[in-house]
């Protein structure tokens, strides 16, 4: 959330954030920011342009964008038919696994938390 952080405030002062100055002000190293950047691209929530003084900035609404649509771009969907706990497709039975209704409980409420939250609520520190 640093590297939107940044995007925030480059956004606010009319320019566009190169990956190197992101990664100053994050400590996240220029690659892995561009990798960052494009999965956000791709999810059409941010755009860049190239050269001496391109870089990347928000370009959609972060009173309108879920905190679910920005981690889902960046880490992949989360999927309840995924067990984090053991890394294999759940089979969807208690009686295979005494922790799958609380799991499952809690994957859902997290996916609906992300759901409620908003870019805007985490770059303004609003997270309750």
């Amino acid at each position: 959330m640093a590297v939107l952080r940044c995007l925030a405030d480059a956004d606010h002062a009319g320019h566009p954030s190169s990956a190197e100055a992101l990664g100053r002000a994050t400590g996240i190293a220029a690659p892995t920011i561009r990798q960052l950047m494009q999965a956000l691209a791709h999810a059409s929530l941010v755009s860049s342009v190239a050269g001496p003084h391109g870089g990347y900035w928000i370009i959609c609404e972060p009173r309108e964008t879920s905190m679910r649509v920005v981690i889902e771009a960046m880490e992949g969907p989360i999927d309840p038919a995924f067990c984090d706990l053991l890394g294999v497709a759940c089979e969807n039975t208690d009686e295979h696994c005494v922790l799958h209704r609380m799991w499952r409980t809690a994957q859902d409420g997290f996916a609906k938390d992300l759901t409620r939250l908003t870019l805007d609520e985490v770059l303004a520190g609003r997270v309750a």
